[in-house]
Formats: C-alpha cells, sequence, structure tokens
C-alpha cells in the first residue's frame, strides 16, 4: 500500500516537472521561430540583427536543452537527436561568432 502511494505522488510529480519543461520549450521554440523569422527580413550586422540574434540563439539554447529533460522524462529518441543538434549547431554559431569576429 506504502509503494502505490509513493508511487503515486512520484508520477504526478515527474508529470509536473515534464509540463513545467514542455511549457519553457514551447517559450523557447517560439521566440526562435520568432527572433529567426524577423532577422530574415533585417540587415545583417546592423545593431537591431544582433541583438536578435543573441535572444534567438539563447532561445534555441533553452528549447534544446529542455528536450534533453523531456526525452529523460517520457523517453523519446527523435527528440533526444533533435536537442543535441539544436545545441550543437548554436553552440558552434557562438564559438564561430566570439573568436572569429
Amino acid at each position: 500500500m506504502a509503494f502505490s502511494i509513493y508511487f503515486s505522488n512520484n508520477q504526478y510529480f515527474i508529470n509536473m516537472i515534464f509540463k513545467l519543461f514542455l511549457v519553457i520549450h514551447i517559450i523557447g521554440g517560439s521566440i526562435g521561430l520568432f527572433t529567426g523569422t524577423i532577422n530574415l527580413v533585417l540587415k545583417k550586422g546592423d545593431k537591431k540583427h544582433k541583438i536578435i540574434s543573441s535572444i534567438f540563439a539563447y532561445s534555441l539554447l533553452i528549447a534544446g536543452c529542455s528536450s534533453f529533460v523531456l526525452s529523460i522524462l517520457h523517453p523519446d529518441f527523435f527528440l533526444f537527436i533533435v536537442g543535441i543538434f539544436t545545441t550543437y549547431q548554436v553552440g558552434t554559431g557562438f564559438i564561430v561568432i566570439h573568436f572569429t569576429f
């Protein structure tokens, strides 16, 4: 009896964490899509372009890192691979921008 009560409370906690990270993932991805679309229109190298690019990169890092947590709580190999790919691409973009310009 005690095990079933513990397990049900634990499952509730896991679902709450999953929902929290899902909201974080959706917000980060939505901001990334929105700022990426804006950057397509702006002139490259402009001050606005640089600011929006930073917002874009950080929001994609949030979406990529939250996908790791989501894929662990509810096992999904595809989400895990997409998270690795997104985090890798944004990370290498940061390295290129900060060490070459």
